[in-house]
């Protein structure tokens, strides 16, 4: 429709001024794609959903571009941990588990020692898996103690990965994917906006 392709050129003009503001946007990016091309992609795709949802619920320019700027660079931590732990075919063991879990804390001390990204951005690569009702890491917060952007780049996070094909799974269609969201993961995202992001995200993704 007319209003998606409106939508989808307004995404498209902030992400290109969020990539070149100095070399923020770049810096991280590199690292992460000299490390695994799919975090890279993975990131620009949550970046771009990010981007989307924050402008068609009708967030100020400038919250947009920096929804999209952390949704992009929220896996940064992972350029410092083994490509090979990354890339792993199968599911991690405990141990190897503990040592993934680190890149979140490693993120946010990154951005912040670049000393040119907003708090905001920070906030999100450290918060990006807690879970709105609790138990995730590295905080363990829950519910408000969780930042807005965090909690909007949980649910883009999540759907892109279930979605993307890797080595060791198969890419979930949209439908599968809501529904495994919303009745087996619903703990982990604040409810009012995955409901939000159903409602104004489903016709882009069908």
């Amino acid at each position: 429709s007319s209003k998606i392709l409106e939508s989808s050129e307004e995404v498209m003009e902030m992400m290109e001024e969020c990539l070149s503001t100095a070399d923020a946007g770049f810096a991280g990016i590199s690292q992460i794609t000299s490390k695994d091309y799919y975090t890279h992609t993975h990131s620009v795709n949550v970046g771009l959903y990010c981007m989307t949802f924050g402008t068609k619920v009708g967030l100020p320019k400038e919250d947009v571009k920096q929804l999209g700027l952390g949704g992009m660079l929220h896996n940064v931590g992972k350029s410092k941990v083994d490509a090979d732990l990354i890339n792993k075919n199968g599911r991690l063991n405990e141990e190897e588990f503990e040592r993934i879990k680190v890149h979140s804390s490693l993120g946010a001390e990154m951005l912040a020692d670049m000393c040119c990204y907003k708090d905001i951005v920070i906030t999100r690569a450290g918060q990006h898996h807690e879970k709105y009702k609790g138990g995730g890491y590295p905080q363990g917060l829950s519910g408000d103690e969780i930042s807005m952007h965090a909690r909007i780049c949980k649910i883009m996070d999540v759907y892109d990965a279930l979605t993307t094909r890797r080595s060791y799974k198969k890419a979930l269609n949209t439908m599968e994917t809501l529904t495994l969201m919303t009745r087996q993961m619903a703990g982990d995202f604040d409810p009012k906006l995955l409901e939000l992001f159903i409602k104004v995200m489903g016709p882009t993704m069908a």
